[in-house]
Order: C-alpha cells, then sequence, then structure tokens
C-alpha cells in the first residue's frame, strides 16, 4: 500500500502534460497465471481477486499487461447459507497481498506495457462479498459493484496512460469465476480440516458498466411522497381519536 502511494506521489511530480488523449479502459480481464492449491483454515484466506491480465480500450485495441505492481486480494470465508441447492459463502477479513492487515481495496495496480501504454487506479471492496454456487458444481461466482477510488497519471503521461471509461467515485460492475480443479462447492468446502483444494481465479471489471445513480429529482419526490404519506397517517390517527 505504501508503495502504490508513493508511486501516485511520484507521478503527480513527474508527469507533464502534452495536451493529447488517449484511448480509455472500457473492460479489464483479471485472472493468474498459477494455479492456487492449499488447505484452508478457519483463520486462514483463498485469492478472491487476480491481477490484471488485458485492458480493451475504446478504440477498439487492446494491451497486454507488463511491467508494474498489483497484488492478489485475499479474503477469509466466514459463513455459508444453503437455499436448496445453491450456496453462498461469505467472505470477510479483505486484505492485500504482502500484508495482514485488513483493507478496503478489492484491486490495486499499476500497469506499464513495452513504453506504449499505462494504467494506475484503485477499487474499493463492496460492503458485502459472497461467492454463490450450485452444490455439485466446480463453479462459482463473485460479482457486484465496485467504486473507482482512484485513477491517477503514471509518470508516462497522456497519450500512454489509459484512463478508466468511469469516473472516480463511480461504482463499476465486476465479476470473478473461480474453477475448483479437484473438487466440487459443498457446504463443508472451506471447514477446518476440509481436504487441500486446488482453483483458479479468472475474472474482469466492465468500466462501461457503471451502478444507475439516482436523480437529485427522483429523491426529492420520494422525500416528499414520505412526508406527505406521514402527515396523512397523523391526520387520520387524530379523526379517530376525536
Amino acid at each position: 500500500m505504501n508503495l502504490f502511494r508513493a508511486w501516485i506521489s511520484a507521478a503527480a511530480l513527474s508527469v507533464a502534460a502534452t495536451g493529447a488523449s488517449a484511448a480509455t479502459i472500457d473492460r479489464m480481464t483479471t485472472g493468474a497465471w498459477e494455479t492456487f492449491n492449499r488447505p484452508y483454515q478457519p483463520t486462514g484466506t483463498i485469492v478472491i481477486f487476480g491481477r490484471a491480465q488485458a485492458y480493451e480500450l475504446t478504440d477498439g485495441s487492446t494491451w497486454w499487461a507488463g511491467a508494474g505492481w498489483a497484488p492478489y486480494t485475499y479474503a477469509t470465508v466466514s459463513d455459508v447459507s444453503v437455499n436448496a441447492t445453491e450456496l453462498s459463502f461469505v467472505l470477510t477479513n479483505i486484505r492485500q497481498q504482502g500484508t495482514m492487515d485488513p483493507s478496503n481495496l478489492l484491486f490495486t495496480h499499476i500497469d506499464f506495457n513495452s513504453g506504449d501504454h499505462s494504467a494506475m487506479g484503485e477499487l474499493a471492496a463492496p460492503e458485502s462479498l459472497t461467492i454463490t454456487a450450485t452444490q455439485g458444481s466446480a463453479i462459482g461466482v463473485m460479482r457486484g459493484y465496485s467504486k473507482i477510488l482512484s485513477n491517477p497519471l503514471t509518470w508516462y503521461g497522456e497519450p500512454r496512460f489509459n484512463y478508466y471509461s468511469a469516473s472516480v467515485g463511480s461504482e463499476v460492475y465486476f465479476e470473478q469465476q473461480f474453477q475448483l480443479l479437484n473438487a466440487t462447492f459443498q457446504p463443508e468446502l472451506f471447514v477446518s480440516g476440509a481436504p487441500e483444494i486446488e482453483y483458479t481465479v479468472q475474472g474482469f471489471v466492465d468500466f462501461k458498466k457503471v451502478a444507475p445513480v439516482p436523480e437529485p429529482g427522483s429523491t426529492l419526490l420520494i422525500g416528499v411522497g414520505l412526508g406527505a404519506l406521514a402527515i396523512r397517517v397523523t391526520h387520520r390517527r387524530r379523526s379517530a381519536s376525536s
């Protein structure tokens, strides 16, 4: 985390404006180049979000992740709920690779590709995260909306920097798929003493799919409507008591 903040500070000091504007990132695919293999313990963690792999831009081009820094994101499976054959695994204690401290980050990265492209930013972890799966299936999915916390220029500057297509503060859609290689999803998959599991994590962030924000006028109308309803209920109570 401190390293990432230091890079942001260095970028702010060294970026020179060029006046050019680059294509923005519509979609970012994420994943892990390796297979994860570990026994799960109640206090242990699993990888829930991989590193950036490719960036799809508004001009139709794609560039692959290169040199940079992007930690895996880990979480603890704290509970499971069962509804018929549908399983929901509750994730807590979100943290970044390399630290045991809890974090509010779902994803963070700084990326450079052969001097032609660069990207940098942070996405916040939603208040609740779950992996859902059908019992007996080898595939589980974690999905939701994540707020963009930062998206600063790297020292490459424009046009060799690609902003996200959504602005800072927007909530963008993400999805991560977990594939078990030696097991299937069962209620007892993450209990103490369960067999070691092997799994992969692949997914994406869609910067074009932004969570809708209520219009100020709509919020005002809702408030006025609730106020009128409260007055009407109060009037009825007074009429009934008299």
